[in-house]
């Protein structure tokens, strides 16, 4: 919500090691070419910091919001 971009649908692939997100790949946004949006979630995927239940020492996770 804070990047804007309500209506727009993303995917996001990222790599963490235990608490860590280490890689964050390009977001795919749908529903919009905004670059501007498209950084603000790569700058918000970076800024989340993994709790504890997060115990995979490397894992990728692909998440995806459909638009709306």
């Amino acid at each position: 919500d804070a990047c804007g971009g309500r209506d727009a649908g993303v995917r996001l692939e990222l790599e963490s090691t235990l608490d860590e997100i280490v890689e964050v790949d390009r977001p795919k946004l749908h529903g919009s070419s905004d670059a501007v949006l498209r950084e603000c979630l790569e700058d918000g995927v970076w800024a989340i910091e993994l709790s504890g239940a997060f115990k995979d020492e490397w894992r990728r996770w692909v998440v995806e919001l459909p638009a709306a």
